[in-house]
């Protein structure tokens, strides 16, 4: 990134390591391109900075069958269990970096935050219509330098 080395309190994203492009992307995994980001973002955050992302709850790439059952449909033991892998990876990976405190956890997250945006500037928070606001299952990842 073409910052300024610790020139950040904090770095907020959400679902963006499953989209970042670059040429080395095509030939790298998903974690080496989130080292690559982590090892990024731990630059340019000053001491005691805060980085905070939402992802989804399982890494890209995966094959299929390694989260359905033998009738093509989703087994969430399956998903548990590569979550754990995933979740614990993440962790170790953030404290080899240098964060000193690392909290990665799931759970449903509120997606369209644009919609949610737009109605609370309109001091309309209370009638927000259902299509605006849905849920989905994420990995938020907290991060301090």
């Amino acid at each position: 990134m073409p910052f300024l080395k610790e020139s950040f309190d904090s770095v907020q994203a959400d679902f963006l390591l499953d989209q970042i492009q670059t040429p080395e992307h095509i030939t790298q995994s998903y974690m080496q391109v989130s080292q690559r980001f982590f090892k990024e973002v731990f630059d340019i955050l000053k001491h005691g900075g805060m980085m905070v992302l939402a992802e989804p709850i399982l890494p890209r790439g995966l094959d299929k069958s390694t989260y359905t059952d033998s009738n093509n449909e989703l087994d969430y033991q399956k998903i548990n269990l590569l979550h754990n892998m995933h979740r614990g990876n993440m962790e170790n990976l953030l404290k080899q970096i240098g964060f000193s405190s690392v909290a990665v956890n799931s759970g449903e997250s509120l997606v369209s935050r644009r919609d949610l945006d737009r109605y609370i500037m309109l001091g309309n928070t209370w009638e927000l219509p259902k299509e605006s606001v849905t849920t989905a299952f994420t990995t938020s990842i907290v991060a301090i330098k």
